[in-house]
């Protein structure tokens, strides 16, 4: 495993199947190699300690190199804070956003229905004129064709997915009137169309998490 130390992370996030074969996560095949490995990321870095309090040696615990085993990911909201790059332009009546992902897989990813939420905000001067939002996210459908969870899914929608250290460019209207434009990212644990399906009421399911945010003034 110290040679290839992602091989132990990728036994659960590759190469996942719902009950018709379907494949709704493979890591594994999305993952860009950078210099760091999954565990420095999600586990932290390395800190002597025990990893077990079983009293083996001499009467004491060994101790040894260990990691933080709360396996930080999709659901810390302070992992979320910069996770991706926002870029803004615009171009005679349209505007393009651009959104780069510099970690080494795709965002989102891990498990099916997870979401990143475009906020796009118009305003003319203080004063908000229009909204708008744009779900990244993957539906799930069953053999029936009803709304369905990725572990039962006979298909799924497009991968909208930001791309392992590569970018998706959006294309919206401006609106009329405005004079600058925000646009703000969020992560959510799940959609709210599995929420819904599932009954799932925590808030902890549908919590926006902070990712990044800019603003451009608009030409007149």
């Amino acid at each position: 495993m110290d040679k290839k130390p992602n091989d132990l992370c990728l036994v659960c996030h590759a190469n996942d199947r719902s009950a018709r074969g379907l494949v709704f996560t493979n890591m594994q095949s999305e993952y860009k190699k950078g210099s760091k490995s999954c565990v420095e990321c999600h586990m932290g870095p390395r800190q002597k300690d025990v990893a077990a309090t079983y009293k083996m040696y001499n009467g004491k615990a060994k101790i040894r190199d260990v990691r933080n085993h709360s396996f930080s990911g999709g659901h810390t909201s302070l992992m979320w804070i910069n996770a991706l790059d926002l870029e803004l332009k615009e171009k005679k009546d349209a505007l393009y956003i651009t959104i780069k992902n510099p970690q080494p897989h795709n965002i989102p990813s891990g498990f099916g229905s997870r979401e990143v939420v475009v906020n796009i905000i118009y305003k003319k001067g203080t004063k908000i004129i229009d909204e708008k939002n744009i779900f990244l996210t993957t539906h799930y459908k069953r053999k029936s064709n009803k709304i369905s969870i990725a572990h039962l899914a006979k298909s799924a929608s497009k991968d909208l997915s930001i791309p392992a250290k590569g970018k998706k460019v959006l294309k919206v209207a401006k609106v009329q009137d405005a004079t600058s434009v925000e646009v703000e990212l969020n992560y959510v644990l799940v959609n709210k169309e599995v929420r819904t399906l599932l009954g799932l009421k925590d808030r902890n399911w549908s919590r926006k998490n902070y990712i990044t945010r800019k603003i451009l003034e608009l030409k007149k």
